[in-house]
């Protein structure tokens, strides 16, 4: 039986910078069992793959009054300090969930969510700048591998055989 898989793509009528959407939090909980299902509360929220976890801003914790499960020391670019960690759901575009997602609180700068790599390295995310529009895509599970290098490679050979065929019925005549 095939594994379902889930996936949404933002796009953007420019080039951009950050990669950003909507996104929906809750509190934790198994959408499976729970009923009724928690409030999911739509916040900003920016893609970054150089954060190694997700993080939420100070809005987002008095929205949803999340408790405090566990403190860490969160290494930024800007120092250490210490961060709370709490428990969420991550409710992406196109119904892609994630279900009690360990998170911990930041400083945000326009934005109340910070989407990191314990997200995005659960599925492929691909971005491209074709006609200077962005497009970013992201899906999950896994389902391939995506190399540039084999693609042109691979066009490179049609083309080269597509020209040895029309030289060489070029000769026959």
């Amino acid at each position: 039986m095939p594994i379902p898989r889930f996936a949404f793509t933002t796009k953007f009528n420019k080039r951009v910078n950050v990669l950003d959407n909507e996104v929906g939090i809750s509190e934790p909980c198994d959408l499976k069992t729970t009923k009724p299902h928690p409030d999911v509360v739509q916040f900003k929220a920016i893609w970054d793959t150089g954060a190694s976890c997700s993080c939420i801003s100070q809005n987002v914790l008095e929205s949803l009054n999340l408790p405090e499960i566990d403190r860490v020391t969160n290494n930024t670019a800007n120092g250490s300090r210490k961060a709370g960690v709490y428990l969420v759901n991550i409710y992406l575009p196109n119904k892609v969930v994630f279900q009690g997602v360990r998170v911990i609180d930041a400083k945000l700068l326009d934005t109340d969510i910070l989407i990191g790599m314990d997200i995005i390295n659960q599925g492929d995310f691909a971005i491209t700048h074709k006609k200077g529009n962005t497009w970013m895509t992201f899906q999950i599970p896994s389902s391939h591998n995506i190399d540039f290098v084999e693609e042109i490679e691979r066009e490179n050979a049609k083309l080269k055989a597509k020209k040895a065929r029309k030289k060489s019925s070029k000769k026959k005549f």
